[in-house]
């Protein structure tokens, strides 16, 4: 349990280091859950540019919870 939080406050530390645009269109996808359409509709952008946009945050957000100490 203590490991789980922390993981989750790293996780909210990462979230707060990205631009708000960025963001958003994470926590619109993996904590509400909004389809891809939903998300590009949204933030006026092609769904495929979304996509991208959601593979480089996750990467980005591995790379980072991994360089923290946290076992993926």
């Amino acid at each position: 349990e203590l490991q789980a939080k922390e993981t989750g406050r790293l996780i909210s530390e990462f979230l707060r280091s990205l631009d708000e645009t960025r963001r958003m269109m994470f926590i619109r996808r993996y904590w509400y859950m909004d389809p891809i359409a939903d998300v590009a509709k949204k933030f006026g952008m092609k769904e495929s540019r979304v996509k991208t946009t959601l593979y480089r945050i996750r990467q980005e957000l591995a790379a980072y919870l991994k360089d923290e100490g946290v076992d993926l």
